[in-house]
């Protein structure tokens, strides 16, 4: 069990002057922080370890292909060869816009061995999104996916003064680029020099945050503070990521924080890294690389619940009780995820259980479970959701199912995981201990601060936002959160979140939303009341799952939301769980109204994030005719 370390016993404990610090939870690192000098030595300590192992799986043209360590970093180092033909030196800013791909792994990793600076940009971004990024940042030189990303790219070419050239990987650039380098002049005693002049100190990428307002941030981290945070993923959850034979599918945008640690983790240890078509494809991808653990955001993991409910329903052969006997599979993997507080498949044998939850078990392990670890491969022990708070039920339904759910936090500015669950110690609806080394604190406003080597260096040509977010040594995170006995974070809500009411009532809306989600049918819960006279809800409903619903209560499926707006037996569901939500407030803080939107958010209005997180004021401003209507008129 890892060494907890609460308020009375920190590790190198800051000495507030403006942030007064009310709780802490530390946990120490046995790791030399100084073993590699860049990220160039970190991924390549694996050619020393394993050179002939397979590194990286990945799909293209509907056909899978292998990479061995040894291959990979021959590739990266003649493209960074390729790259200095192109006249690209240290500390200049390359961009990559395109889908998570083989071609983004090697140039990524191939720049930052030099020591350029990679800028990932969405390809969802708009185009006044992609120029505030560019001129912000002062890239260079631009990589994009395709000719239709260059189109759109061009428009805006002549109002970016640092542009110089933009290059298509479906043009086979990368390709020619790792010719040049193999036929280059520079020796490799030459390019080894110029990957050792890369320190800990140096800018290793500017990651630029979605955000929900205004222009996106640029978080500067540096090769130091990467190499820290990856040591520390090792350290703090080693038989997620250093085991023998781990498999991760990747299928989270490589312009998220998230998905690139875990290119640098994958590369770095032990894991065979696949790289996914994307979402569309993600569970025929599961099923052909069988992944050892996911990793994705809460609504990733209800994609994957109610497609392989469906899949494992099937299986059952008796059309008239597969809902059924999946609702009851559902019912019994919560229980018995309480019965085992959370505990791993490995240690339930070592576990005393009701007789009966275990026959029970048995049974839909059989029926159900095992056709559910099937349909996403057959090997994963863990599943780890991060961005978002996940319904606790969902979580459970997981880690009684087989694949112990680990929930984490972290952010951009801390190049991702800061905090996560451990597997011996699975508190299911925290968000864990502290990564080994990460300092995590709440302040007397209850706000969840977090320190130590692995925080980002500031926001890219932002120096006042900067001094508003690093406080003290401590990355202010805008979230509320609670530290228990036990050292392990409990996540409240977001400050800029709450809600006053025109009757001047705060209410944090999250813990409404989560409970409402409890409710297979719905998708998302927004609440809403701002200025307004009472709280209120924008439930969107998961087709899928509102036909399973229906068909556990003997009712016909509907091909659309709109056919259920006004079904009674929706609606009483809703009704449910919304009075469930209000039981844990008071009267003047209680949702007296919800209403169906029929439309999903999604990322192409902007009401999602690229990373599939809610943005809560667009939902306010693109539905406020909705909102009126719905829920506000007389």
């Amino acid at each position: 069990m890892p060494q907890k370390i609460s308020n009375k016993d920190s590790l190198d404990k800051v000495a507030p002057i403006k942030t007064k610090i009310i709780k802490e939870s530390s946990i120490p690192h046995t790791f030399n922080e100084n073993e590699f000098a860049n990220i160039g030595e970190l991924t390549e300590s694996r050619v020393k370890r394993d050179p002939d192992g397979i590194l990286i799986e990945y799909i293209k043209n509907d056909e899978w292909f292998k990479i061995s360590t040894k291959d990979f970093h021959k590739n990266a180092n003649n493209l960074a060869k390729g790259l200095i033909s192109l006249g690209l030196k240290k500390g200049d800013k390359v961009g990559i816009m395109s889908h998570t791909s083989y071609e983004w792994v090697l140039l990524d990793i191939a720049a930052m061995k030099l020591g350029l600076i990679p800028v990932p940009i969405y390809e969802t971004s708009s185009i006044e999104q992609i120029k505030y990024i560019l001129n912000d940042s002062g890239i260079k030189h631009l990589f994009v996916e395709d000719r239709d990303l260059k189109s759109k790219v061009n428009v805006i070419f002549d109002a970016v003064p640092t542009l110089e050239e933009v290059d298509v990987f479906s043009e086979l650039i990368l390709e020619s680029l790792i010719e040049i380098g193999s036929n280059s002049s520079t020796t490799d005693a030459e390019l080894k020099k110029i990957f050792k002049d890369v320190k800990h100190e140096d800018i290793a990428t500017i990651i630029y945050t979605s955000g929900s307002t205004g222009n996106p941030k640029g978080a500067v981290l540096t090769h130091g503070a990467f190499i820290f945070v990856v040591q520390s993923g090792y350290e703090s959850v080693p038989y997620v990521f250093y085991r023998d034979n781990a498999r991760l599918l990747l299928f989270l945008p490589l312009a998220h924080v998230f998905a690139r640690y875990l290119e640098v983790m994958s590369l770095a240890g032990t894991i065979t890294m696949g790289l996914s078509g994307g979402i569309k494809t993600l569970l025929k991808d599961l099923g052909h690389f069988k992944p050892t653990f996911l990793l994705g955001v809460p609504r990733v993991f209800e994609k994957i619940y109610n497609a392989a409910s469906q899949k494992a329903g099937a299986t059952v052969g008796v059309p008239e009780i597969n809902s059924k006997v999946f609702a009851d599979a559902t019912k019994i993997a919560v229980k018995w995820c309480d019965a085992t507080d959370g505990a791993n498949r490995s240690e339930w044998n070592n576990l005393k259980i009701n007789p009966i939850l275990k026959a029970q078990h048995e049974f839909h392990d059989k029926v159900v479970y095992e056709n559910i670890r099937k349909v996403i491969g057959g090997n994963a022990v863990h599943c780890i959701s991060g961005g978002a708070p996940i319904n606790p039920e969902l979580a459970k339904f997981f880690t009684g199912a087989g694949m112990q759910m680990l929930q984490g936090f972290g952010m951009t500015e801390t190049i991702a995981p800061a905090m996560i669950c451990r597997q011996d110690l699975n508190k299911v609806g925290t968000v864990g201990l502290p990564f080994v080394g990460v300092k995590i604190a709440v302040d007397e406003n209850d706000e969840l601060l977090i320190g130590g080597p692995t925080i980002f260096s500031g926001y890219n040509n932002n120096q006042a936002l900067t001094d508003e977010t690093i406080i003290d040594g401590w990355v202010h995170t805008g979230d509320l959160a609670s530290i228990d006995d036990d050292g392990n974070i409990t996540l409240i809500g977001r400050k800029k979140d709450i809600i006053i009411t025109a009757g001047g009532k705060n209410v944090i809306p999250i813990p409404l939303e989560n409970i409402i989600k409890t409710s297979t049918i719905v998708s998302e819960a927004v609440v809403i009341g701002e200025a307004r006279p009472f709280i209120a809800a924008i439930i969107t409903l998961d087709l899928m799952s509102v036909n399973i619903f229906l068909n556990q209560k003997g009712l016909e499926a509907v091909s659309s939301i709109k056919a259920v707006k006004n079904n009674p037996t929706i609606l009483e569901e809703l009704n449910r769980v919304v009075d469930l939500a209000n039981e844990t407030v008071s009267r003047a803080e209680s949702i007296r109204k919800f209403a169906i939107l029929e439309e999903d958010f999604n990322i192409t209005n902007g009401t999602l994030t690229p990373s599939m997180k809610i943005v809560r004021p667009k939902i306010n401003t693109e539905y406020v005719d909705f909102i009126n209507q719905e829920i506000y008129s007389k």
